[in-house]
């Protein structure tokens, strides 16, 4: 009655292998991921000059 559960010899065998080499590559990709985006410096945020314009003179009138 247990035969199958004791012998797993002519079960399917687990993928177990494949499943963990899966899962191993994204962790060390999402580590590498994190670790150059920590490592960049911070953009340089550029200060907002203030302009202001002032009207010219009027040319003065002909003669």
């Amino acid at each position: 009655m247990f035969d199958s559960v004791l012998d797993r010899g002519q079960g399917p065998r687990s993928r177990f292998g494949v499943g963990a080499g899966i899962s191993t590559v994204l962790h060390v990709g999402l580590l590498g991921l994190v670790a150059y985006l920590s490592t960049r410096p911070p953009p340089i945020e550029e200060k907002e000059v203030e302009v202001t314009l002032k009207a010219t003179m009027a040319p003065p009138p002909p003669p």
